[in-house]
């Protein structure tokens, strides 16, 4: 099922944080001892590269080996040139992390950040800083673009007139493609069959796969308006249907559903009409366009102590390893001269927590 297209910055921030769709590689060079990497001649200092990795390797346990340790200072550099690649972006159009923005971020992410600070070894301004600044800077730079739109008292009314903003759902549904098929799958439920195995059964829909299942919590408001709607409406446990989309039949079964805070979420929603406007769309347009070569056209150089930077995957590697998987030649600065390897602390970057994932659309698979 298609939804309503998602805010730019949601697209944004898809072609920011998703590796691949690049290529080059960055130098690796003897930079000064107190730089770990440049990104656009601007330097990642040492000392909190090293408090980093260091956090992040406390995680580890002790039978990790050196070979870990060094995967996960690699990843840790990698993540950090990341985000400060999507820092400068920004800041060049109009949105700066400071102490001020970080302090945001921790405040925003509430317990659910503190969680995820404590489990990669970091503090959580650490966390925020490297980890949840990207989404959080893509977010400013489109509230920006959107505060030059306007948008008006009706039109956001017309929206919360709908019902379905804001509102999530844990959910499940059955897609058929007649409404006499939809209504026998009905009957067998109230009949005392499983909605997940009827779904399982009849359903047309790659979400049968999990009896039917859509996600928890999932937003309403990215469905198409039938399915929204009538979802929005369900008595909760007890399916409902056949309600007709463009895809198909569908039966419903909402499991909880949680209304919003509409008055929380006013300054949220008039963003997203703005940029869902024509004029939000041309706005957007440039931005989106340069930043689908930012990583590919940023100038980065690695220390040498620990490696290269590979655009393609977004990430520091063995100039060794890369070679072999190339078969070109090692980049600038060849393989780090003796006494020079990575220091070692860990096997896999910290995440920070992946943002909720739209449901399976749902719509014939």
């Amino acid at each position: 099922m298609h939804r309503r297209p998602s805010l730019p910055l949601a697209a944004l921030a898809a072609i920011a944080l998703a590796a691949g769709g690049c290529s080059g590689l960055g130098s690796s060079d003897i930079l000064p001892a107190d730089e770990a990497a440049t990104v656009n001649g601007e330097a990642i200092a040492n000392d909190f590269f090293e408090e980093i990795s260091t956090a992040a390797a406390s995680t580890l346990p002790d039978e990790a080996t050196d070979e870990e340790r060094i995967a996960l200072q690699r990843q840790t550099l990698g993540r950090m040139i990341e985000t400060e690649i999507i820092s400068q972006f920004a800041e060049d159009n109009g949105a700066t992390l400071d102490d001020a923005a970080i302090d945001t971020i921790v405040e925003d992410g509430g317990e659910e950040l503190v969680t995820a600070a404590d489990t990669t070894g970091l503090s959580p301004e650490q966390y925020a800083e490297v980890f949840v600044a990207p989404d959080y800077l893509l977010n400013e730079v489109t509230k920006a673009v959107a505060a030059d739109i306007e948008v008006t008292d009706e039109q956001l009314q017309e929206r919360l007139d709908s019902g379905v903003e804001g509102v999530t759902a844990t959910l499940s549904h059955i897609l058929v493609e007649s409404e006499d098929e939809a209504t026998a799958a009905l009957e067998r439920i109230n009949g005392g069959e499983d909605f997940a195995a009827v779904a399982a059964d009849v359903s047309i829909d790659g979400s049968k796969e999990q009896g039917g299942s859509l996600g928890q919590d999932v937003p309403l408001s990215g469905f198409v308006p039938e399915f929204a709607q009538a979802a929005a409406e369900a008595p909760i446990g007890e399916p409902v249907g056949p309600v007709q989309s463009e895809f198909g039949f569908h039966l419903i079964l909402v499991e909880d559903r949680t209304e919003p805070d509409l008055a929380a979420m006013e300054e949220d929603l008039r963003v997203q009409i703005a940029l869902e406007s024509e004029e939000g769309q041309a706005a957007m347009a440039p931005l989106v366009e340069s930043f689908t070569t930012l990583f590919e056209d940023a100038e980065v150089e690695v220390s040498s102590r620990y490696g290269v930077w590979d655009a393609a995957n977004r990430t520091v590697v063995d100039p060794e390893a890369l070679v072999e998987e190339t078969g070109s030649g090692a980049p600038t600065g060849g393989t780090p001269p003796v006494g020079t390897e990575v220091p070692p602390t860990g096997t896999e970057a910290p995440t920070a927590p992946a943002p909720t994932e739209s449901a399976p659309s749902p719509a014939a698979s």
